[in-house]
């Protein structure tokens, strides 16, 4: 019985496989050539689409039509000239494919010339077969080319007078313009005579959009900011000229003013009509003596407002540009200790208080000095302790203080009393010190650090 069963069941399995095949067969009867080994006409781009009969015969259509027009672009290679402005200019080692690839996307998109071969169908599926000529391909091509770079020249040229004219902002705007207009071509060798020479194109355009870019400079009306760490008198607002090659006021050109004490802030600053920007310095708080302030030309914003073009886009944005930097000097606040230390109403010893503020103020790279004529800040402390309770041969001890910090001109900052902070010890004595104890704690983690934000007007 099993093996009966097994010998059906092997029967069964030979008989669907066999039936499919037939089907198949049966299916592909009657298809021409081009169908089921493809065309190889030599001279000629070649195009199969098929699409599965679904939906509306005008949607199966389309859908096999795109997909012929989609393997006939494929078969279109893209080849960059060992003379073409991809390979003068070496800004980004991977640009040259980025922009091979994105152009093989949209090589479909600009397909012109072909012409419908053949189509055919069965119970199931639509096919669509398009060529195109070679020499037809590149004669399409090439007037595409010159319809580019005519349209290109004259943004050219109007870039170029812009520039005379010191007019950089409108100039960048018409160079941007006309290297959009010949994008799609970039890989190729792009001639013009110019002055009666022959040179190529897209290279002038770039290497003279470059020039444009780098000869733009800037000139800060101070040699040097000096800044009070903290809070201090208002601070100055730094003014930059922003020139072009000629020294000519360069107006609305975009840039970017980054702060080597506060990392990830990047201020885009415009040049207004005089070709000036105005960087507002606020306080802020650096542990270091020197820091900086840096303006660059933002090439990005340039770009992002001229061209949408993801092509045009990464290319200029991988110019190299200048730097120009203002050493910022730091001058840290000066502080004064001045503090009253009692236990249990005796002048103590050792002055606990002021040397728990004298350690976080040296951690923070604060100068402490002796005196008030040579202080920015100082900081007043009174403590004393009282007796409390004795139970079972322990004594306790009271702390009450008072804290306040101001400025030169007697303007207080902070202000803090406390109370109730108590201490256990052997004697009185011994209790009071063990209270003082226990506000080394609290100055450490809620008293110098409500001081510090008041300083610098921290959150």
């Amino acid at each position: 019985m099993k093996i009966l069963l097994s010998f059906l069941i092997i029967v069964l399995l030979i008989s669907c496989s066999s039936t499919k095949k037939l089907s198949y067969e049966e299916l592909m009867e009657g298809a021409p050539a081009w169908v089921k080994s493809g065309p190889n006409t030599q001279g000629f781009f070649h195009g199969v689409g098929m699409a599965t009969k679904t939906g509306t015969p005008d949607d199966y259509r389309e859908i096999a039509r795109q997909n012929a027009l989609s393997e006939l672009a494929s078969g279109i290679s893209v080849t960059i000239s060992s003379t073409s402005v991809l390979n003068q200019y070496e800004f980004d080692n991977n640009y040259s494919e980025y922009y091979r690839d994105n152009i093989k996307l949209t090589t479909q998109q600009y397909l012109e010339g072909y012409e419908l071969v053949d189509n055919w169908e069965n119970e199931q599926q639509y096919w669509v077969y398009f060529k195109l000529s070679k020499s037809k391909y590149k004669e399409i091509k090439q007037q595409r080319i010159n319809k580019a770079v005519n349209a290109s020249k004259a943004d050219y040229y109007t870039a170029r007078d812009f520039s005379k004219n010191g007019k950089v902002s409108d100039a960048m705007r018409f160079y941007v313009k006309s290297l959009e207009e010949v994008v799609d071509f970039l890989g190729e060798d792009l001639n013009i005579e110019q002055d009666g020479q022959k040179k190529e194109y897209s290279g002038l355009l770039l290497s003279e959009i470059i020039e444009t870019v780098q000869n733009i400079r800037m000139i800060f009306s101070v040699e040097q900011v000096k800044l009070f760490r903290g809070i201090g008198p208002d601070m100055e607002t730094v003014k930059v000229s922003v020139l072009d090659e000629n020294n000519y006021p360069a107006k609305g050109i975009p840039v970017s003013v980054g702060f080597s004490y506060a990392p990830g802030k990047v201020d885009v600053l415009t040049s207004d009509a005089s070709g000036e920007i105005r960087i507002k310095v606020d306080n802020f708080d650096s542990r270091r003596n020197d820091e900086y302030i840096s303006c660059i030309v933002s090439i990005n914003k340039i770009v992002k407002q001229n061209t949408s073009d993801p092509l045009v886009r990464r290319l200029l944005q991988s110019i190299k540009i200048s730097e120009y930097v203002l050493p910022v000097e730091i001058i840290s606040p000066k502080f004064l200790i001045l503090t009253s230390e009692k236990n249990l109403g005796k002048k103590t010893t050792e002055s606990k208080v002021m040397h728990d503020f004298l350690n976080q103020l040296e951690n923070d790279g604060f100068e402490i000095v002796n005196n008030e004529e040579s202080a920015d800040f100082i900081l007043i402390s009174e403590v004393d302790t009282k007796k409390g309770d004795k139970v079972n041969g322990k004594y306790s001890a009271e702390l009450s203080a008072t804290f306040s910090l101001k400025n030169a001109d007697e303007q207080v900052f902070y202000s803090e009393k406390l109370s109730g902070i108590m201490g256990i010890g052997s004697n009185y004595e011994s209790a009071g010190d063990n209270a003082y104890r226990s506000l080394a704690g609290k100055i450490k983690i809620n008293i110098y650090p409500a001081m510090y934000r008041k300083v610098f007007n921290a959150n």
